[in-house]
């Protein structure tokens, strides 16, 4: 071998050396000592939330290895594989809820086999301390989530703006709406926000959180120091969650849409629309919080999914297809919450 190349390759791997013990001290997890004595699924039931995005941030990675460690037979997997509504990691945490063998499963063991798997992503994004502080304590809320709930009538100032130039706390709003949408309906979702932020006629005012604002800096941020929090909270101080329907976006909540390009917008959507799902089973299949759209493009592949036919958050949904239309949306949502708070 040349003697230079042969100088590179000892280089090389002396550098990959170097990266491999950098990495090992980053990731060590000395708080998974506190973890030992906590069971997973008494934690799982006081930290719904954190669960839920555990869930869906896995549900993008291997997660049939994370079920093979924990100990699910091949033919359990495949059945997760099946049937799992569109969320593969819940299906797996039912299978082993079932067995007898694994009720006293720890928190630790489910930690350690995501550090075995090299899932460290799932490990620093979902905020596991947090809800061992949460546990350790014996409440059933973390602070930053113990907001009022907006559809069941309590106080609530949340951080919604009709516009990103306009100063919150100088504006009354008649509605707070967080509006969701994959990225082939941005366009037209944009155009509904704008005219919902600036009503043509009386009706009131709208206020829209957008989880991918590209002109708010603060919602950014904070999703970047802890996704999971702040979207809980936003998602209880609103009045009504505004999915746009789009072929993407059902891909996205079914966990069929395989475009990685933008993974944060296929996470936030499948982490909203899993709220929207738990809250509306909590609420004994009583729709309070979801108000769906769809743009006029996408009438027939939105109106003839199954999806949508068969789900009793989505079927009540309106077209925005004009300026006429998006009044009357804005009409009806702002007249609701009005009925609430008499």
């Amino acid at each position: 071998m040349d003697p230079e190349v042969a100088a590179t390759i000892e280089e090389l791997e002396a550098e990959i050396k170097r990266n491999q013990e950098e990495n090992k001290e980053k990731w060590k997890y000395n708080w998974f000592k506190d973890a030992t004595d906590i069971n997973f699924w008494e934690f799982k039931y006081k930290n719904k939330e954190i669960i839920t995005w555990f869930e869906v941030y896995e549900d993008d990675t291997t997660w049939d290895h994370l079920a093979d460690k924990l100990g699910l037979i091949y033919q359990e997997i495949k059945n997760c594989w099946k049937h799992n509504g569109g969320y593969p990691t819940r299906a797996v945490l039912g299978r082993l809820e079932e067995k007898a063998e694994k009720k006293d499963m720890t928190l630790r063991e489910v930690l350690e086999v995501l550090e075995e798997l090299g899932q460290h992503d799932v490990l620093d994004c979902v905020p596991w301390e947090e809800g061992m502080k949460l546990f350790k304590k014996g409440t059933q809320k973390i602070e930053v989530l113990t907001q009022g709930s907006a559809d069941e009538g309590e106080p609530t100032s949340p951080r919604v703006s009709p516009s990103p130039r306009e100063n919150p706390s100088r504006i009354i709003l008649d509605a707070k709406i967080l509006m969701v949408f994959a990225s082939d309906a941005r366009t037209e979702a944009m155009r509904v926000v704008h005219q919902l932020r600036n009503p043509l006629t009386s009706r009131g005012k709208v206020g829209v959180l957008l989880l991918t604002d590209p002109d708010n800096y603060i919602v950014a941020r904070q999703l970047t120091i802890e996704g999971c929090n702040s979207i809980h909270k936003w998602f209880k101080q609103v009045n009504f969650v505004v999915p746009v329907l789009s072929p993407k976006f059902l891909l996205q909540i079914q966990n069929r849409d395989d475009d990685n390009t933008n993974k944060e917008e296929k996470l936030y959507n499948r982490f909203v629309y899993r709220l929207l799902l738990d809250h509306y089973v909590s609420r004994g299949s009583k729709n309070l919080k979801c108000r769906p759209l769809y743009p006029v493009e996408f009438s027939r592949q939105v109106l003839q999914s199954e999806l949508v036919k068969d789900n009793g958050l989505l079927m009540m949904l309106w077209k925005c297809s004009s300026e006429e239309s998006v009044e009357e949306f804005a009409k009806i949502i702002t007249n609701e919450v009005r009925q609430r708070r008499r």
